[in-house]
């Protein structure tokens, strides 16, 4: 009998200790979710907490394809597009014509995966095998408005927490720049769609400011499922700076809108995000393809710019990062550097800085002393 009692004391005791523990562990939780740290956040391996990095200015030199480069000419040669397409129309007009030209080469599969990277080979490899991804037909899409004198690009959107997205995280798109508007206009090409709202083109900057609110989605019967399964990518919006394929590339770096307050995000579903300018400004999205770049040295602030450093030997690395200054659209050669409580490390172009578990906080200097630009890292895993 007092061994039996013994045994239910203990019990008892264990099961006090857990509950106890799931107790103080509820506690914490929402003590950490009524500070502002969301079960989401919770959950990210590495996450922005400070970003005193924003870029402000208006400073960056866009690249877009050169319509007489001989693989674009090569193309349209092959293909006949001015015949095919023709050149009646604006530009959107032109565009939508691509877009059910592409559908007859190409069948919209997201799970089809292909590592050819400018349309002539893409285009190639779909007449054995048709489905292609939106990767693809981006490209061809890009390519072929190319071909046809369309100024074009392709843009990214993306959830938030992408790195702990249940479905896709992302949803590739295109713009082209419309002469007749004076303004670039999303095209969806995988899909055959574009968004307006009174029955004006949206870009895919306005598609965010509209929140979905109000628009038609061209293209397709029914708008209202387009626009559910769409909105919850309209969180961020990336495009590249060089956007050409042929040729030498002079960025590979690129402009991403976040919503003013919120903090980039660098590891996401799948690998990292690239190196990568960040903004508020939505200035940036609207500037012409036409214009001509006059570098005015208005960048009184040089910005970091952070990418994942990626080699064969060590893919699993998921602490090495690789840090660049930029200011008036070219790199910096010359600045300085501090991790946490380090001293300040002279840095020529790039530093390798590996991160540490905990919080690891990166600041800037160009002299040494004075912090210009400061962000904070923190490694969970």
């Amino acid at each position: 009998m007092f061994q039996k009692n013994q045994i239910k004391r203990k019990e008892g005791e264990v099961l006090n200790r857990k509950k106890t523990k799931v107790f103080l562990a509820t506690i914490l939780t929402s003590l950490l979710l009524l500070s502002g740290c969301s079960k989401e956040r919770l959950k990210l391996t590495q996450e922005v907490t400070k970003w005193d990095n924003l870029y402000e200015g208006n400073n960056i030199h866009f690249y877009y394809e050169d319509f007489t480069n001989t693989q674009i000419e090569e193309l349209n040669r092959l293909y006949k597009l001015k015949g095919t397409i023709g050149s009646q129309g604006d530009e959107l007009e032109r565009a939508l014509k691509v877009s059910e030209w592409l559908h007859t080469k190409m069948e919209y599969n997201q799970g089809a995966i292909s590592t050819k990277e400018d349309a002539l080979e893409i285009l190639n490899e779909k007449e054995s095998s048709p489905k292609a991804s939106d990767r693809e037909f981006s490209i061809v899409f890009n390519q072929v408005c190319s071909a046809l004198g369309i100024y074009g690009r392709i843009g990214v959107f993306r959830v938030k927490y992408a790195e702990i997205a249940k479905g896709r995280d992302y949803y590739r798109v295109n713009e082209i720049w419309s002469e007749k508007l004076n303004k670039w206009i999303m095209v969806d090409p995988s899909k055959g769609v574009y968004i307006t709202k009174e029955d004006i083109p949206l870009s895919a900057m306005e598609i965010i400011e509209s929140n979905l609110d109000n628009v038609e989605v061209k293209g397709i019967k029914d708008s209202k499922d387009y626009i559910k399964n769409f909105k919850d990518y309209t969180y961020s919006y990336t495009i590249n700076i060089d956007n050409t394929i042929y040729g030498r590339k002079r960025s590979n770096s690129f402009i991403t809108y976040l919503p003013e307050g919120e903090m980039p995000e660098l590891k996401l579903k799948q690998g990292y995000a690239p190196p990568t300018i960040y903004v508020n400004n939505r200035a940036l999205f609207n500037i012409s393809p036409k214009d001509e770049y006059v570098d005015d040295k208005s960048d009184k602030i040089p910005t970091m710019i952070i990418m994942k450093k990626v080699t064969e030997e060590d893919k699993g690395d998921d602490k090495t990062f690789v840090i660049g200054v930029f200011q008036n659209s070219v790199m910096v050669d010359d600045y300085y550097l501090k991790v946490n409580d380090e001293e300040w490390e002279r840095v020529k172009r790039y530093k390798e800085i590996a991160l540490k578990e905990g919080s690891n906080t990166i600041s800037l200097s160009l002299d040494g002393k004075e912090i210009i630009r400061e962000i904070a890292i923190n490694k969970k895993q």
